[in-house]
């Protein structure tokens, strides 16, 4: 069987509804599982490419509280949610939370989508290895956008499939911030 991650924007029920058919019927028990294993030194471990090319290690970023927000140009709901994202960040590295863009896309189309939507976090490049990296986090239908909150230890406190709204971040943000 293909175990390629199947890609999917999600932005209503009938969407959440017509995945999980459709992740039954292409055999989502065969899917790969959360690696509970990813946290901490692991995930700090992890590097991916921003969009100049160069490698970003998530361990510049340890004992802060992450949002790891899997996206692409492509995905619309993704598109939706990053200017709410964009406009909070700043507020939120006050406190100690960092978001991070993980885009399962190309350097070159999220460096042509940063110019005409500016970004005010790190935006890495993941290509289709950002999907396996977001399913090893817990995104089991593979679906965009989806987002990740970790907190200082590197454990993840809450996963989002689909899109998040600004209640939501700051609200989980302050819960993995506590989290200790």
């Amino acid at each position: 069987m293909n175990r390629r991650p199947l890609l999917f924007a999600l932005s209503g029920a009938g969407v959440v509804i017509a995945l999980g058919t459709i992740a039954v019927l292409v055999g989502h028990e065969d899917r790969p599982k959360p690696d509970p294993h990813l946290t901490g030194a692991a995930l700090m471990a992890t590097a991916l490419p921003d969009t100049d090319g160069r490698r970003q290690s998530f361990a510049q970023w340890q004992g802060k509280v992450l949002v790891l927000n899997f996206w692409a140009t492509w995905c619309g709901p993704c598109k939706e949610e990053l200017p709410m994202l964009a406009r909070l960040a700043p507020e939120l590295a006050k406190d100690g939370v960092q978001v991070i863009g993980i885009a399962a896309d190309s350097r070159q189309n999220v460096a042509n989508f940063v110019q005409k939507v500016p970004i005010s976090y790190p935006s890495l490049i993941g290509d289709a290895g950002a999907i396996e990296l977001s399913i090893r986090l817990g995104n089991r239908l593979g679906a965009l956008p989806f987002t990740v909150f970790v907190d200082r230890k590197g454990d993840v406190v809450y996963r989002k499939v689909g899109k998040v709204d600004e209640e939501e971040v700051v609200k989980m943000s302050s819960i993995a911030a506590k989290n200790q």
